[in-house]
């Protein structure tokens, strides 16, 4: 894993194995080795699942309280933690997205999608940030999938999916 996520060559993981041995003796070493081998870094650090839904829990109070600063540095945390669960990167895409910072909101918003492809929140919220920036026809060519999956969305979001269906067939001449 962190020849993955670093891009380190084998020597180097052993440079960091050798570090870690040394700081830590048997704990890091085995964190390591255990990351290498794609294990979550909250498991490979012995944290609890409980303790993980405990800091979702907190970001999305924080962000409920309109802290968005605070609940966009828990959720950055979760992913880092535990980065296959698409609702941590979808409360990290919505902080960006309050922040109307559509870059990292999109590549949040496609990494929940990749996570969970069969869920219309992340294409919707990926469809509004095309619209927002301009980007019509990307935000054409994911409207039929936010359609197929419209049941899920809430009421208001399924309203603004409709505008946007209008918006772009204005657009379009038609």
């Amino acid at each position: 894993m962190l020849q993955r996520l670093f891009g380190l060559g084998p020597e180097d993981i052993g440079v960091l194995q050798s570090l870690f041995d040394t700081l830590g003796g048997r704990a890091f070493g085995g964190l390591a080795k255990a990351l290498d081998s794609g294990t979550a870094p909250a498991a490979a650090l012995g944290l609890s699942p409980q303790l993980i839904e405990n800091l979702y829990a907190r970001a999305f109070a924080l962000f409920d309280a309109g802290h968005v600063d605070r609940s966009e540095a828990l959720f950055r945390t979760l992913c880092t933690l535990d980065g296959k669960r698409a609702d941590h990167w979808m409360g990290l895409g919505i902080c960006a997205r309050v922040r109307e910072d559509f870059n990292s909101a999109m590549v949040a918003f496609s990494t929940a999608s990749s996570l969970r492809d069969d869920w219309a929140v992340p294409l919707f919220h990926l469809l509004e940030a095309h619209m927002r920036r301009g980007e019509f026809e990307a935000a054409a060519a994911l409207l039929p999938r936010v359609e197929a999956g419209i049941e899920q969305l809430t009421a208001p979001i399924q309203d603004e999916t409709a505008r946007f269906k209008l918006a772009l067939q204005v657009r379009r001449g038609g």
